[in-house]
């Protein structure tokens, strides 16, 4: 694999005719992941504390390789080890079917019925890992069955059947809740 050239420590390229240093770079890659990577993981995990973790834990995998000059796409990155730091966690801390009550900070929803958003979240929370991460990746990250087949690495038939299997299971809870 040929390596991309090393971050110098006191810059990084020029961002509109300016050069930033490492640390303000880093920064702005922090905000403007952070929030979407949160919400990856919470819907992934059920878990606030744990979506926290998740998330850190997948920042601090970032900063060498992208230190080094490593990583081509810093998105694709953090979102990969999430998912697979958010897999590792329910395998660890047994979570698999976890269930949970609230979500620590919402995205703000606009001209939506906020109970609906509440029942879709509690019904996510209900599905399998499995299903559930398809259910994620698909509708909230909106990627591709290729996508999601390559990230989870499994087959994409496999994606499209857990994708079926999922909406089969998510109809009857938001109906009964929507009732």
């Amino acid at each position: 694999m040929r390596r991309l050239p090393a971050i110098a420590q006191e810059e990084v390229g020029p961002v509109d005719g300016q050069v930033q240093s490492v640390e303000a770079r880093w920064a702005e890659i922090f905000e403007q992941h952070h929030l979407r990577l949160y919400r990856l993981a919470l819907l992934w995990t059920s878990d606030a504390t744990v979506s926290e973790d998740v998330v850190a834990e997948a920042f601090l995998r970032l900063y060498p390789p992208w230190v080094a000059g490593e990583v081509r796409d810093v998105g694709a990155y953090l979102r990969s080890s999430v998912v697979n730091n958010a897999n590792g966690d329910h395998r660890r801390r047994n979570r698999a079917d976890a269930l949970v009550a609230r979500l620590a900070r919402p995205a703000p929803l606009h001209d939506v019925d906020v109970s609906v958003g509440i029942a879709l979240r509690d019904a996510i929370a209900e599905l399998p890992s499995a299903l559930r991460g398809v259910v994620v990746l698909r509708y909230f990250e909106d990627l591709s069955v290729d996508e999601t087949a390559a990230l989870l690495r499994v087959p994409p038939g496999t994606v499209k059947s857990r994708t079926a299997r999922a909406l089969d299971r998510l109809r009857p809870l938001l109906e009964d809740r929507h009732d």
